[in-house]
Order: C-alpha cells, then sequence, then structure tokens
C-alpha cells in the first residue's frame, strides 16, 4: 500500500513541477512581450512627450496593461492605464458598423424612427430616421457646438445625460431630414 502511496505522490509532484514549469515559462514569455511592447514605446515614454495606453490580450488574458508618456503635456498628467482618450470622430465607423449589424440582425431598420429609440427627442414634425444619422442628413444641431455657446469647454466632462438633455432642448432642426448634408456630432452620439 505504502508503494502505491508513494508512487501517486511521485505522480502528482511531476505533475505539479511540470505545470509550474510551464507557468514559469508562460510568465517568461508574457514578460518578453512586455519587454518588446516597453522598447518599441519607449521613444514615447518619456515626460515630455505625448503617448498612448496600451493593453494587450492573449488567449483572453491581460499580459500588459500600462500607460506610456504623457496624457496632458500643459498639465504634466502621466498616462496610466486607466487614462481615457477622447476618440471623437474616429469612432464613428465603429459605431455605424455596429448598427450595420443590428440592422442585419433585424434589431433595427435603416427607417426607423429616432424618436421610437430616444422617446425624449422632441418632435420635430418630420422623421429623423437611423439613416439621417448615419448620413449625416438628421438635420439635428451639433452638440459640441451647443456645448460651446452655453459657455462650456469642450475640455471639460460631458456625461452622457447632460448632452441628451441639450440635444432635446432644441425645439427645430437646422433643415429637413434628408434635405442636406451637415456634419453632426448629435447623430453619432445619439446613434
Amino acid at each position: 500500500m505504502t508503494t502505491k502511496i508513494t508512487r501517486i505522490f511521485l505522480v502528482t509532484v511531476m505533475l505539479l513541477l511540470s505545470y509550474s514549469s510551464r507557468l514559469d515559462a508562460e510568465d517568461d514569455l508574457a514578460s518578453r512581450q512586455r519587454k518588446q511592447v516597453d522598447a518599441i514605446l519607449a521613444p514615447w515614454s518619456r515626460a515630455d512627450s505625448p503617448g498612448a495606453t496600451v493593453e494587450v490580450v492573449q488567449d483572453a488574458q491581460i499580459v500588459l496593461h500600462r500607460g506610456y508618456g504623457m496624457a496632458d503635456l500643459e498639465q504634466g498628467s502621466p498616462n496610466r492605464p486607466e487614462t481615457v482618450f477622447s476618440l471623437a470622430s474616429m469612432s464613428k465607423q465603429f459605431t455605424a458598423a455596429a448598427i450595420a449589424l443590428l440592422v442585419e440582425q433585424g434589431k433595427l431598420h435603416m427607417e426607423d424612427n429616432v424618436r421610437n429609440i430616444v422617446p425624449e427627442l422632441p418632435d420635430y414634425g418630420d422623421v429623423v430616421t437611423i439613416d439621417n444619422l448615419i448620413h449625416h442628413t438628421s438635420g439635428l444641431r451639433d452638440y459640441l457646438t451647443l456645448w460651446a455657446i452655453s459657455g462650456r469647454s469642450l475640455t471639460d466632462s460631458m456625461p452622457e445625460d447632460e448632452i441628451l438633455e441639450l440635444i432635446c432642448r432644441q425645439k427645430a432642426l437646422n433643415h429637413r431630414p434628408g434635405a442636406e448634408y451637415l456634419y453632426s456630432n448629435t447623430d453619432y452620439q445619439l446613434l
């Protein structure tokens, strides 16, 4: 009996050592990858340089999440893993793609009245559709312009509820939906 227990114990120890060395190898790999990313971003990882926040995910595990360089040179604020960046118009293409997927799945239709989804919007007398929002033909006033006119800075925090309230206070459109193209951040904020 003792021999059998000894063998089970030895096999268990060997499996644990094997697993442990595999974890060490994975740690070494992750460590090497972190060093590679650090080396790539070294030119921007200074107190006098704008930088970035980077997250590397491998096999559904975060292997790197760091800030490099500065988030704000004037304020001397470094980038941190939790730094939030305003992607502004760079995100519009992804928003449009997400809407296209919802249309493809039948969850939205390009002709849908936006007021059916955002009932807080006033009745402008004309239907503003998803299609109008995607193509900047809604006639809705640009919320960033409205924000600035209201005396606030574009660098201020912009809570979504305040933005929606500002949009909904507009009782008229710049033009009838579909009649003109007029770039409007409001369209994509609503999307």
